[in-house]
């Protein structure tokens, strides 16, 4: 516990202690508690009996988004001189930066390594997708290229497939398709990538449900909550039917969003949802079709809603 100067309010005291674990000060004449908790802004410090506090040095956290797993020396540059350092100096500095650069990506793995970060950072951004799927994404790829899966294929291409197996895995709603039209590569090859990723390393990709494809369509189209909600019941009654088995959850789900639409009168036409969900109108159609067939009730709903909405506008 360190003593601090400082005038107590209460009795005038000057002797304050300081607990350096909870952020306490005390008064040591009259126990008043000045502060009890506080936010330390400075270096870390490291105390032992016999010595003073010894300050430690800070380190930035672990990147695997950095080549070097953002452990690297950060040299910046130094065309401007804003630090107004002599020509001689500069030159130097200039110098260290060449040299680091070199060493940071002096083997083709790590130029390789590189590459992809920044292919993979861009094909995130295109999508839209969280911080957690890109790195996971890098995970992915890096130990791909220590299993040599990446030797005799092009980088954007597999980085296209650890992309989309991160997805995979986070359980984000993304198709092939997608995936694909963002980095404008053929979604065959980017299948077969990633087939082999899965074959070659034991990841655990579980399948898609509809309840995340749902929410999808939702708010990409800016449908209201209530439609939300109401897609979810339809897809409650369809699971206790066993309507969705061998059927693809974005079908399935861009059906159910149809029918809630149908029936809290949301004008909304079927080519919208399915050029959202990547899938025809025919198949749209017939998932419709699958559900108002086997769940009756939706069907007498959406056909009694049909007659009211007549009845007023007569």
């Amino acid at each position: 516990m360190a003593i601090l100067s400082v005038v107590c309010p209460e009795c005038g005291c000057t002797r304050i202690a300081i607990d350096q674990i909870s952020g306490e000060r005390a008064c040591m004449g009259c126990g008043l508690v000045l502060l009890d908790r506080r936010v330390s802004l400075e270096p870390e410090t490291r105390e032992y009996p016999e010595f003073d506090s010894v300050p430690t040095s800070r380190a930035s956290p672990v990147s695997t988004m950095a080549e070097t797993l953002g452990r690297a020396t950060q040299i910046p540059g130094f065309t401007d001189n804003k630090w107004n350092m002599p020509e001689n100096k500069l030159f130097d500095m200039y110098r260290l930066k060449k040299l680091s650069t070199r060493m940071t990506t002096d083997s083709s793995q790590a130029r390789n390594i590189s590459t992809a970060i920044h292919t993979i950072c861009n094909i995130t951004s295109t999508l839209n997708l969280p911080r957690h799927i890109t790195e996971e994404a890098l995970v992915t790829y890096k130990r791909a290229l220590k299993l040599g899966i990446i030797r005799g294929r092009r980088i954007i291409e597999v980085a296209a497939a650890c992309v989309y197996c991160a997805c995979r895995v986070h359980k984000q709603p993304r198709s092939i398709q997608e995936v694909a039209e963002s980095t404008g590569i053929d979604p065959r090859s980017l299948a077969s990538n990633y087939r082999t990723i899965l074959k070659r390393m034991p990841i655990n990709t579980p399948v898609h449900g509809i309840e995340p494809h749902i929410a999808r369509i939702v708010g990409n189209l800016g449908l209201p909550g209530q439609v939300e909600m109401t897609a979810k019941d339809i897809l409650n009654m369809c699971l206790d039917k066993r309507i969705t088995a061998g059927k693809g959850p974005s079908g399935m789900a861009a059906a159910m969003v149809y029918i809630s639409c149908r029936i809290h009168n949301h004008p909304i036409t079927q080519r919208e949802i399915s050029r959202i969900c990547s899938i025809t109108d025919v198949t749209l159609r017939n998932r419709y079709q699958d559900i108002l067939k086997q769940v009756p009730e939706l069907k007498e709903r959406i056909h009694k809603l049909r007659i009211d909405r007549r009845r007023i506008d007569r």
